[in-house]
């Protein structure tokens, strides 16, 4: 489970560096960036799906103290990202890009951070958890 969880971020991770490098350019590539877009959301969308229906109920179910809670905690956080990056793109139709590159460059970069941070975040509790999970499964 790790594995797959470990692909998911280095996917993710692949689709914020393509966004930031789409953003390094002078003028935007519309054709480009909304397939990059895509990818991000498919990306995100696809670690969330695994999140939900394989990584948290197996959590759920090892009794680790507090994981409940843990998943919950982020379950919101996940929430209030997701609201900021549908805002994101329905602040940023493609009109408004071409005519601020800039700005959505700087809005892009900025929900970039969110979703590194909410990796780490991730990270930070899911890892140790599947580790013990699986020294669970392994004993």
């Amino acid at each position: 489970m790790i594995e797959v969880l470990d692909q998911h971020y280095e996917r993710l991770r692949l689709r914020v560096a393509a966004m930031r490098e789409l953003c390094r350019a002078p003028a935007p590539d519309m054709a480009r960036l909304s397939r990059a877009r895509h990818q991000l959301m498919a990306a995100s969308m696809d670690r969330s799906r695994f999140l939900k229906q394989t990584a948290y109920p197996a959590l759920l179910s090892t009794g680790i103290v507090g994981i409940a809670a843990a998943l919950d905690t982020l379950d919101q956080d996940l929430s209030k990202l997701r609201a900021a990056a549908s805002l994101h793109v329905s602040s940023w139709p493609p009109d408004r890009i071409g005519a601020d590159w800039r700005g959505y460059c700087a809005a892009s970069a900025a929900l970039m951070r969110r979703i590194e941070d909410r990796g780490r975040r991730e990270r930070t509790v899911l890892m140790p958890a599947l580790a013990a999970l699986t020294h669970q499964i392994d004993a």
